[in-house]
């Protein structure tokens, strides 16, 4: 078995709603099955997992300290591109598709990340917390698993692709520009990107399959949510990666257009994959 190891690249591990990061000192696993069709895990040690896909399999689960080390198998026919797993009181999306990544049938993937505290209820019981492998995405954009966890991550992807449209056309104006104008040119960029919007209208990215005005509702406003979340990263990394060149131009300068036009490339082809 090939086992790949990429660690968290940057952007590819989106955590949402961080609660608590402290350690569970629980010893013993137990594998539960989650809604119908879902396939149990089976462990030897650690926190309990429930797994929502159908072959995205659980290797090794090794708990080290404050850290969990979870390694995933792709058991599938197709290439992943994404997956997302929750730890309990927070979710971890890993995007591949933005550095070029894939999971390949029969390949892993290691993912780093810790547990929150135990819950101690109200009869002085203690909650461990649970790890929920909740959802995958393919190359060709299908799923399996948690659908509305593949939707929120493709709405991102989708916010991601349409504000990166915007961005390359501000880093093509200061590759046009003059060695006179370059100056001026990033400051303008800069400026421009800084404006670039990040709302968009309700339900612009509405997935099919609500039923009734409220459900409708609730799909639009979280569909949104993750469009413009997507957006909005695409912005803020634009600009650091502008402020990082234009460091560089006015320490050397002779090598700010070759690097801008790497940014370019790597851009394009992240927008042409998402």
């Amino acid at each position: 078995m090939k086992r790949r190891n990429f660690g968290i690249p940057y952007f590819l591990s989106l955590v949402f709603f961080c609660v608590g990061v402290a350690l569970s000192t629980s010893k013993h696993l137990s594998s539960r099955a989650g809604p119908a069709g879902v396939q149990p895990t089976a462990i030897q040690s650690g926190p309990e997992v429930v797994n929502k896909t159908s072959a995205l399999q659980v290797v090794t689960l090794q708990k080290t300290g404050t850290d969990v080390q979870l390694t995933l198998k792709n058991g599938y026919q197709g290439n992943i591109t994404a997956f997302a797993i929750s730890p309990g009181s927070y979710s971890i999306r890993s995007d591949l598709a933005f550095n070029g990544y894939v999971i390949a049938p029969g390949d892993s993937y290691t993912q780093r990340f810790t547990l929150p505290n135990p819950q101690v209820l109200a009869d002085g019981s203690v909650l461990q917390p649970v790890i929920t492998i909740l959802s995958v995405i393919f190359e060709d954009g299908s799923s399996d698993g948690e659908r509305q966890v593949a939707h929120e991550i493709m709405d991102t992807r989708l916010g991601h692709k349409e504000q990166m449209a915007s961005i390359l056309a501000q880093l093509l104006k200061i590759s046009d520009s003059s060695d006179d104008d370059l100056p001026e040119a990033v400051n303008r960029a800069r400026t421009n990107l800084t404006n670039l919007p990040v709302k968009i209208e309700r339900g612009t990215s509405l997935h099919p399959g609500s039923v009734d005005d409220s459900a409708r509702e609730r799909a639009q406003a979280e569909a949104s949510f993750y469009h413009e979340f997507g957006r909005h990263n695409a912005r803020a990394e634009a600009l650091l990666d502008l402020e990082r060149l234009d460091q560089e131009r006015r320490r050397r300068g002779n090598s700010f257009r070759q690097q801008l036009l790497n940014l370019i490339g790597t851009y394009s082809k992240r927008q042409s994959r998402l």
